[in-house]
């Protein structure tokens, strides 16, 4: 089970917020099941939604709505001391839904204590996850590598910190 819903289908609030960030990509959605054909062993998850007359498998969705989904239920699933590791983390997330989807994926992660890694090489996407939750802004870490004089240094800052380098010098952090 690649997206580890039950995680989130068996905890109410977190389903309530999982609900509200899939209807950032489609305003009518009401809620995904799974459903396992006799017989068969693959589930297939279908989504119920305002906009269809029936329910919709999750592939007629766009790659966006489902790496979200890949995103929720992996926080959810890596809980209580878990590390998640996310490389490239706003691949196929539009810029439209960036804010909402990181800032519960922040959020959730600090509430169920699992540590998250992430890489990216867009500095749109590293601005929204340092600004979307300013209460934890100083738990966060930001490390880059950097050249200098031939030589790679480390700059290791907390949040608060990088987003004053970005904000008010301009400073590359990527």
């Amino acid at each position: 089970d690649m997206f580890f819903f039950f995680s989130i289908l068996n905890n109410p609030n977190l389903y309530e917020q999982f609900v509200e960030i899939m209807r950032q990509f489609d305003p009518g959605f009401i809620s995904i099941n799974s459903v396992q054909e006799e017989g068969m062993l693959d589930i297939k998850y279908v989504v119920l939604s305002k906009n269809h007359h029936e329910g919709l498998l999750l592939n007629a969705y766009g790659d966006g709505m489902k790496k979200a989904m890949l995103l929720l239920s992996s926080v959810v699933k890596a809980q209580e001391g878990g590390i998640l590791l996310l490389d490239e983390f706003e691949t196929a997330i539009h810029v439209s839904v960036m804010r909402d989807v990181f800032k519960w994926v922040i959020e959730t992660a600090y509430k169920l204590d699992v540590q998250i890694f992430m890489t990216s090489h867009s500095l749109e996407a590293i601005e929204e996850v340092l600004k979307c939750t300013p209460s934890i802004q100083k738990d966060m870490r930001m490390i880059t590598l950097v050249k200098v004089d031939d030589e790679v240094r480390v700059r290791n800052v907390d949040g608060e910190k990088a987003i004053q380098l970005l904000d008010e010098y301009g400073l590359e952090l990527r």
